[in-house]
């Protein structure tokens, strides 16, 4: 027993310190933790980590998520919002969304005719893009980035692929959220039906996180005529649901284009 508690103080001290223990929520701190102790050779890995979330663990150097600007961003991002919530270990997520964001952003200084817009399918509470909207406030007169989800519309909860998890009805908290952003514009409907009401010509960045298979490929199919070249689609959910999966792969089969895949389970597409 002695032994036992020994393990566990070692591994906490060793393992949870600085950036790590400010974003892991308690539950995942504990499963860590059994986990290094029933196997010697995750012991190994978690004893020397660097980082754990978002399902995944590495050894590797993290200076980039602990960077002042973009962690301030993500805790201010995650600052309000219940403390139940499955968002406070997505940092590495944020910092693939955030990149392809300020990629996606920079295309609009090679055309200044008429600037491409952003648009987010499946927004929930808005983590990824507030956090990336907090680093670059001073965006918010270059172009629109419309956030388009129902936010636990009744009307809509039953049409809702795994909807239990989002049937409160959060848009007045996530309006709030977004307030300050003049070019944020929020449209409240269901894929396909909503994506008549954005309005967007050009689309230089194009998030994707419905948790649905063919909602996002009605997606897909709507905005890659808009997306410009060099626009990035970022797709959150293709490591975590198969069917959506084969939409994706089935969507790119006579494109050229390519999917960059993260263990983190989002992916990348780059528009030639």
């Amino acid at each position: 027993m002695l032994y036992l508690v020994v393990c566990v103080k070692y591994i906490y001290r060793h393992f949870f310190q600085g950036i790590r223990i400010a974003f892991l929520p308690f539950e995942t701190k504990i499963r860590a933790i059994l986990l290094t102790i029933s196997n010697f050779k995750i012991a190994k890995y978690v004893i020397n980590a660097t980082y754990i979330g978002d399902g995944i663990l590495t050894t590797h150097n993290i200076d980039l998520l602990k960077d002042n600007k973009f962690s301030d961003a993500f805790l201010e991002s995650v600052r309000d919002l219940p403390e139940h919530l499955p968002v406070r270990d997505i940092l590495w997520r944020s910092h693939i969304f955030s990149w392809a964001y300020n990629r996606a952003k920079n295309l609009n200084t090679k055309d200044t005719r008429e600037c491409a817009d952003f648009v987010e399918l499946g927004v929930w509470y808005g983590v990824l893009v507030k956090a990336a909207l907090s680093m670059d406030i001073k965006h918010s007169k270059e172009s629109i980035f419309y956030l388009s989800d129902p936010w636990g519309r009744k009307s809509d909860i039953d049409k809702i692929e795994k909807s239990a998890k989002y049937s409160i009805d959060i848009f007045e908290v996530v309006r709030l959220r977004f307030q300050q952003y003049d070019n944020v514009k929020l449209i409240r409907g269901l894929v396909p039906d909503s994506l008549q009401e954005i309005p967007a010509k050009k689309v230089a960045f194009l998030s994707i996180d419905m948790n649905g298979s063919k909602p996002e490929r009605y997606a897909l199919e709507f905005f890659w005529p808009k997306i410009i070249s060099g626009g990035i689609i970022y797709l959150d959910d293709y490591g975590d649901f198969p069917e959506l999966r084969k939409e994706v792969d089935e969507f790119l089969f006579d494109k050229s284009e390519t999917l960059l895949y993260f263990p983190t389970g989002q992916a990348l597409i780059i528009k030639n």
